[in-house]
């Protein structure tokens, strides 16, 4: 907390033990009385990898993204990564989510529907997400091609 300016909530303190101790976080809601926001905190936390951070700013809001990078930092910290962890967190303050250039009624309109329109959909955000949310629709268009 000290070395990065940052202030750890109770959740993200939590989170952390069950980051070192491999804890089974179902088998403990079961045990204590947790609200549905903690729930969803924590099978988020349990659920993702820290590799897909700019996929999972898509959907999700960006302060829950910021507590698992955190989480997966205290679990996984190495002194030499300082530099990239000073700059991953900045990123993750400082974002902001740009609009998604691509509408459902333009897959529609190129034939997707039903759980094809769906899976198209959340491809392209990856692909979006993946090229720093830059790729215009028609970028976007044609990668659903290939």
């Amino acid at each position: 907390e000290e070395k990065f300016k940052i202030s750890a909530d109770l959740n993200l303190k939590v989170a952390v033990l069950f980051g070192a101790k491999n804890l089974d976080h179902k088998k403990f809601f079961t045990e204590i009385c947790a609200t549905n926001a903690e729930k969803k905190y924590f099978q988020f936390i349990a659920e993702n990898s820290v590799k897909d951070l700019k996929k999972l700013l898509v959907g999700n809001d960006k302060e829950i993204v910021l507590s698992f990078y955190l989480q997966d930092l205290a679990k996984n910290y190495n002194i030499r990564k300082i530099a990239e962890v000073k700059k991953t967190i900045s990123f993750l303050r400082k974002f902001s989510l740009p609009d998604f250039p691509l509408k459902s009624s333009d897959l529609i309109a190129l034939g997707f529907s039903g759980k094809k329109l769906g899976l198209a959909l959340q491809k392209t955000q990856e692909i979006w997400a993946e090229n720093d949310f830059k790729f215009s629709k028609n970028e976007l268009i044609a990668s659903l091609k290939q």
